[in-house]
């Protein structure tokens, strides 16, 4: 599919990572994949074999409950 990859590995390349990911050709796909501690969370998140409107999000970025 002939589509850019830039891959960010550690916290400290990041700002350059993205820059480069911001400044690539936008005519052209490019894809940025950034590896996280296994452990860490990540939000939202979309488990597997989930659809993308059963993602969890940070339970401080919730929508409050609606008064009925």
């Amino acid at each position: 599919m002939n589509v850019h990859a830039i891959r960010c590995t550690r916290a400290e390349d990041l700002p350059a990572k993205m820059k480069e990911f911001l400044e690539y050709d936008n005519s052209k796909p490019v894809l940025m994949e950034c590896v996280v501690e296994r452990n860490e969370h990540v939000f939202p998140m979309v488990p597997a074999g989930k659809a993308l409107h059963e993602q969890f999000v940070h339970p401080t970025l919730r929508d409050p409950p609606s008064k009925a």
